[in-house]
């Protein structure tokens, strides 16, 4: 059977620059939901049977009435079965029902119904490994020396590292070397391993064998920077592999200089309309780069600006500010000489915030 298979979807009413809320959903929730949309429209017209979520449909693991609603809605459209496996972030605990895919199950779709895993089980072709709290290295390989028949296509929640993972993600309990994955699926006889869980979308082949990570349909701030995100993965009968993309919301990270607003322009012609930006400048450039976005933001199809100093030149000028305080006579010579050097804002007044410091320091 082709199948699609979608992961981290997050949908949730994320408070920072949530927008307008209609119907219980905030604006960056109805940005996730349309792009749901877009990936069941994709995976109908290929034809699918099936979609599978590979986890964190939610964000939370009590989304609120509205929202399990809305996903449902979406998931209504869809012309097969939908699978969804539950996720940590689905997850409440490990035990049977404490998770936010209960009221789903049995929903009808077009042409079939909605079903969730918190166990491991045999759908078809697929076998499907919910979230565990306990070390992969330490069940994956078990399970799947359990299940009856042996799997070929395995499709779970837990992150993969490799060699270019970074060490404090290494010792993470829901990931798995990229070696032992396949060192484990070599010995099951495993052929392709689709998981869900990191948001980074990557694949790895070692001889017919393959490991697919989905990456986030929906990335969730800017800790998921950039456009590798919105991904579906197509799964046809002979396990040829294919990724596809749809479009929704985009976090962009740009320094502030001649270059920016080129490379803003070239992000939404990307990304489309939903796009969140976060802007490094200059303390003594401040004044212009929030000219510059207050132009940008009545001009292009931006969500949410967030403009702040660049850390290592705020931090630069106050150890300035330190140093120049320290042979101060008083306490009071030492504030003045410290706010005189502060990074702020052109449009903030010194002698205020020396006057405020001052205030407070009376005070204590």
């Amino acid at each position: 059977m082709k199948a699609a298979v979608i992961a981290d979807v997050h949908l949730h009413n994320f408070p920072w620059a949530g927008g307008v809320i209609e119907s219980g959903l905030n604006e960056r929730c109805r940005a996730v939901l349309r792009t749901m949309r877009r990936a069941v429209d994709l995976a109908n017209k290929q034809s699918c049977e099936d979609l599978f979520v590979a986890g964190d449909l939610f964000d939370v693991d009590d989304p609120t009435p509205q929202i399990v609603a809305a996903a449902m809605a979406e998931f209504r459209r869809f012309n097969g079965n939908v699978h969804l496996v539950v996720g940590n972030h689905d997850q409440h605990s490990t035990q049977p029902g404490d998770h936010a895919l209960g009221p789903m199950e049995w929903h009808e779709t077009e042409k079939g119904k909605i079903y969730f895993y918190e166990s491991p089980q045999h759908i078809g072709d697929y076998c499907l490994l919910p979230f565990r709290p306990e070390p992969v290295i330490d069940w994956l390989e078990p399970t799947l020396l359990a299940m009856k028949p042996k799997p070929e296509t395995v499709i779970a929640h837990f992150g993969v590292a490799d060699d270019d993972t970074p060490d404090y993600l290494l010792t993470a309990h829901d990931q798995l070397h990229v070696d032992q994955a396949f060192r484990i699926m070599a010995k099951v006889g495993v052929r392709v391993l689709i998981v869900g869980n990191w948001h980074n979308a990557q694949t790895w082949k070692r001889g017919d064998a393959q490991i697919v990570q989905v990456g986030a349909l929906a990335p969730t701030g800017f800790d998921n920077l950039g456009p590798s995100y919105g991904h579906v993965v197509l799964v046809d009968p002979s396990l040829v592999i294919q990724r596809k993309t749809v479009p929704g919301p985009r976090f962009l990270k740009l320094l502030w200089d001649l270059s920016a607003p080129a490379d803003l322009e070239k992000a939404i012609a990307y990304h489309g309309s939903h796009v969140y930006v976060h802007l490094e400048a200059s303390p003594s450039d401040m004044s212009d780069a929030k000219a510059w976005v207050a132009e940008v933001a009545a001009r292009l199809p931006i969500k949410h600006f967030k403009v702040t100093a660049v850390r290592a030149e705020v931090v630069a000028q106050a150890a300035s500010a330190a140093k120049s305080s320290t042979n101060a006579a008083t306490r009071e010579v030492a504030v003045a000489r410290y706010v005189a050097r502060m990074p702020l804002d052109t449009n903030v007044s010194r002698k205020a915030v020396l006057r405020k410091v001052l205030r407070y320091l009376e005070g204590t």
